[in-house]
């Protein structure tokens, strides 16, 4: 009866242990199923990060006309362009634009989704009417994308 009575606490303390072992490693596993999740988690972040930084270099803004020299009764289309790997481009602000009358004409936009990069291009179109004779600026436009301002060179027009 000794012996039968030992071998029922040797095997209570072994389900006790096999038990304690069990929820040791349980809880290993979800400590280090978690930390995974954690590294996996920041690992992502960094290279979200990294993308978008590494996007903001690649930024044109610029702006055109169609013509240099006009009449006082001709008009002139003024195009203002964004490209880039950026997700948004907001309207550029343009200067003040004292001898002509402005009207906006419409913009185009262009998105693309490749090889991961994602890549827009904004085409702003003005029509500008000269309301005076002579040696007319079009000054810099501006547009700020990802904190930074980016402002377009000065057009010389002749009327």
């Amino acid at each position: 009866m000794a012996v039968h009575s030992r071998q029922t606490a040797d095997n209570s303390r072994q389900t006790a242990v096999g038990s304690w072992q069990l929820a040791v490693c349980s809880l290993q596993s979800g400590v280090c199923g978690l930390h995974n999740r954690i590294i996996l988690a920041v690992g992502l972040f960094l290279l979200l990060l990294l993308s978008q930084f590494c996007s903001a270099q690649n930024i044109s803004f610029n702006a055109s006309v169609d013509k240099t020299q006009v009449g006082l009764d001709e008009q002139i289309t003024l195009t203002v362009s964004v490209s880039g790997d950026v997700k948004s481009i907001p309207q550029p602000e343009l200067p003040p634009l004292d001898g002509f009358t402005v009207y906006s004409a419409g913009r185009s936009h262009n998105f693309s989704y490749t090889n991961g990069r994602i890549s827009s291009s904004v085409t702003f179109n003005y029509v500008l009417l000269p309301r005076q004779t002579g040696k007319l600026t079009i000054g810099s436009a501006r547009i700020e994308l990802e904190g930074k301002t980016y402002q377009t060179t000065p057009i010389e027009i002749t009327v």
